[in-house]
């Protein structure tokens, strides 16, 4: 029973939260039947002291998204899914925006796709 009160803190002090996700049929405007097949994913984080001093830039989706293109070493991404969440802890904070997707091959993609990009 004395390990209760050190409990309750410790729950009170750390949480995590996150934001449902956002979902994108595709990053840019494809011709139809054209559908991503390589799996990839990106993130981009901010970290905070004590949950209010930053210690690195506010999170960008528009990074999370370059991160996920680069891993898959494509151009335009489908089935694009978009989350947020938050962590605190007893000493950080952190929020990261969080990108996974199917990578389109840049040989299907080869002067068919819109030089206008959505995201």
């Amino acid at each position: 029973m004395k390990r209760a009160p050190l409990l309750l803190a410790f729950a009170i002090l750390v949480g995590c939260s996150g934001r449902p996700a956002t979902m994108l049929a595709s990053t840019s405007p494809l011709p139809p039947g054209v559908r991503g097949t390589i799996p990839t994913k990106g993130s981009d984080c901010q970290y905070r002291l004590l949950g209010l001093i930053p210690i690195t830039t506010s999170p960008s989706t528009q990074s999370a998204l370059e991160e996920a293109k680069e891993e898959a070493e494509v151009d335009v991404l489908t089935d694009v899914t978009v989350d947020e969440n938050w962590g605190y802890y007893l000493l950080f904070s952190n929020n990261c925006v969080r990108v996974q997707g199917l990578g389109v091959e840049r040989s299907a993609v080869a002067g068919r796709v819109s030089e206008r990009q959505m995201w």
